[in-house]
């Protein structure tokens, strides 16, 4: 009976995680090297955090650049893809900054040109464009270069009503100093 009651204790309580408690005010026999050294103080972690892998001050500080350009891709994507009638094209305007002189350059004169050739129309129209999925499809660091592929899905909206589809974007990135920028965008066929 001591046995069922013991294994139903040991059973009950295995699914209970304990934080675990490290002081840090002084070294201590049972630190192990490589221990958490936190001024002044102890450290309540869950033992799941204890065993995970210890990042550097430098890891943590500086993320990978792939994951960067991933996440300055989809933010462009959405920006770059998404328009309105009523937004005189602001969306490019403030893209500006994430693109090289040469692509910045190109811009500015399709937003011209576009601003001369539309008459404006009481009705709204619009697109909205939402990054679902980004892949770096090529990335050479010593060369400064990487292709950025951002899967979107893009709600149309106009006076004949709202229309979604799927479309692709590829974004090629040069690396500028310490930035990276948009230097061409190129969406695939369809949509």
């Amino acid at each position: 009976m001591a046995a069922i009651l013991l294994f139903l204790f040991l059973w009950l309580s295995a699914g209970e995680q304990q934080p675990t408690v490290v002081n840090t005010t002084g070294p201590s026999a049972n630190t192990p090297a490589g221990g958490l050294n936190v001024p002044g103080g102890t450290v309540r972690m869950d033992v799941t955090q204890a065993t995970e892998p210890v990042r550097t001050s430098e890891e943590a500080a500086a993320p990978d650049v792939r994951t960067n350009l991933k996440r300055i891709a989809a933010a462009f994507a959405e920006r770059y893809g998404s328009y309105s009638n009523q937004g005189d094209y602001r969306n490019l305007e403030e893209l500006r900054s994430l693109m090289t002189d040469r692509l910045a350059q190109e811009t500015t004169e399709f937003v011209e040109k576009s601003r001369a050739e539309v008459v404006q129309s009481p009705e709204y129209t619009g697109i909205t464009t939402r990054a679902l999925v980004t892949n770096v499809v090529l990335f050479d660091e010593e060369a400064g270069t990487a292709d950025v592929t951002v899967n979107t899905q893009r709600e149309e909206i106009t006076s004949a009503g709202t229309r979604v589809y799927y479309q692709e974007i590829n974004l090629d990135f040069v690396q500028m100093g310490s930035l990276w920028k948009v230097d061409s965008i190129e969406w695939a066929e369809g949509g």
